[in-house]
């Protein structure tokens, strides 16, 4: 059962269906596929269930975290910059924001 669940997660996550891909690869217990899974469709909540699954340490949860805010941060800035017609620069080297123009 976990090697159908895991075959159709990988199946699923080649067509970019991430959720859905996750959902499989916590079927087939397997939980760094799933924690992918989830970090590809910015599902905070079930990252941090996958790194509690996984045993990481506060550090490597931290330094995750910071990864996943930073997609977040880039996801917001290319939809707001989609929807108003504006170029994205860059990062603020000092704010650590997308500077949009």
């Amino acid at each position: 059962m976990q090697e159908i669940a895991n075959g159709y997660g990988d199946v699923l996550s080649e067509k970019r269906r991430h959720d859905e891909a996750a959902i499989f690869y916590v079927k087939g217990e397997n939980w760094v596929r799933a924690l992918d899974s989830y970090l590809a469709c910015h599902h905070w909540q079930q990252v941090f269930c996958m790194t509690a699954r996984l045993g990481y340490s506060p550090d490597k949860e931290a330094q995750i975290a910071r990864k996943l805010a930073g997609r977040r941060v880039n996801l917001i800035s290319a939809t707001i910059a989609k929807s108003l017609h504006i170029k994205v620069l860059g990062p603020d080297p000092v704010l650590g924001l997308y500077i949009l123009f």
